[in-house]
């Protein structure tokens, strides 16, 4: 018997003398289980009783949104499209997990602020208006400016760019439209797999150096 099942109370002169019908405990663990928690009691008798109970507090989405970028070290993107509503849009989504958000509306104007401090971004997210079809040579003109540290991420409309052409690998990526944060952080985290994946390999190349065969 525990004093955690229905209808079941200890016996002694003080419980006598209060009503009741057993059920306290046993719907205050029904509760706690069906929140996915567990409790549990030590009791000694004249001595007194000790509950404890245990929840999982599930971090909010936004939270771990924002913890995401944080770890990756995303503090501020780029975005360069002529859609001034879309840019305003995706400023207002990214400013709500924790990541600045820089506007342009053509590629001509992207190429200017990156030469001039291309260490202040770590994306840059182009817009199919603003590439006009030539995925490549924007890559060419966007690592000449800013080297391959920064992650380059082109979003269009499926065909708009002619995406089976573009080489999504070196940190170059394509996110589909509409812009949702999410899909934004999972194509992130794609990227970011890939190049782990081929580092290993790029590492080993390396260590044969040196040596003799």
């Amino acid at each position: 018997m525990s004093v955690f099942d229905a209808f079941t109370r200890a016996e002694n002169s003080t419980t006598n003398k209060v009503q009741g019908t057993g059920f306290g405990m046993a719907i205050t663990k029904n509760i706690i289980e069906l929140m996915g928690g567990t409790i549990d009691v030590f009791s000694e008798v004249d001595e007194g009783s000790l509950f404890w109970v245990e929840l999982e507090f599930r971090i909010p989405e936004r939270q771990s949104d924002r913890r995401f970028w944080e770890e990756q070290g995303i503090t501020k993107i780029l975005v360069a499209d002529a859609d001034k509503d879309t840019c305003e849009n995706i400023g207002t989504l990214m400013g709500g997990v924790g990541v600045a958000t820089d506007v342009v509306h053509s590629m001509e104007e992207a190429l200017t602020l990156l030469g001039s401090d291309a260490s202040g971004w770590q994306v840059i997210l182009l817009g199919g208006n603003v590439v006009h079809g030539d995925a490549s040579k924007a890559i060419s003109r966007i690592r000449e400016k800013a080297g391959d540290m920064l992650s380059i991420l082109f979003w269009s409309d499926h065909g708009e760019l002619g995406s089976e052409e573009i080489d999504q690998t070196g940190n170059v990526g394509i996110l589909l439209k509409p812009f949702f944060a999410s899909a934004f952080k999972e194509k992130m985290q794609q990227m970011q797999m890939a190049q782990k994946t081929a580092e290993p390999e790029t590492e080993s190349i390396h260590n044969l150096a040196g040596l003799h065969f």
